[in-house]
């Protein structure tokens, strides 16, 4: 079964979750960034950082809803942008993703999200673009995955 959008729906998860677990490691666990991608989920819907085990839990929903809607755009985005370099093409799209959230942070001057150190940006930037890779990977082993049932 060759069904674009499930692909999208499972790439998009999958590298959701692999994109949320450094940045569970690096907000909570190390306290080296001061956002992540679970706060931005949170603002975005409520309005303010997550407070407590269940704000926590429906954040973290959030951002892997948004992760497969991240996903399903590039799979329909994907026939557009032909090349032989698609782990490239993943990454450019991670970090095309990043530089939009910001720049709709700052148009709309989300301010609980308008502050962000330093090491935070490097991170999140740099997780974005590790996103757009996995799920390009995802991609290609879900497509290749379809080829082999039909031989």
């Amino acid at each position: 079964m060759d069904d674009k959008f499930i692909d999208g729906v499972i790439a998009g998860a999958i590298a959701g979750l692999i994109k949320n677990t450094p940045d569970l490691l690096f907000h909570n666990l190390l306290n080296i960034t001061g956002k992540s991608f679970w706060d931005y989920a949170n603002i975005i819907a409520t309005g303010r950082h997550p407070h407590g085990l269940i704000e926590q839990i429906y954040s973290f929903f959030f951002e892997i809803v948004f992760s497969i809607s991240v996903g399903l755009i590039y799979i329909f985005v994907i026939p557009y942008l032909r090349t032989k370099y698609n782990l490239l093409r993943g990454a450019i799209y991670g970090a095309m993703v990043w530089f939009a959230i910001r720049a709709w942070v700052t148009a709309f001057h989300i301010e609980p999200l308008m502050q962000e150190d330093q090491s935070t940006m490097i991170v999140n930037s740099i997780l974005s673009i590790l996103f757009g890779i996995i799920l390009e990977w995802l991609l290609q082993v879900l497509k290749n995955k379809h080829y082999e049932g039909l031989s």
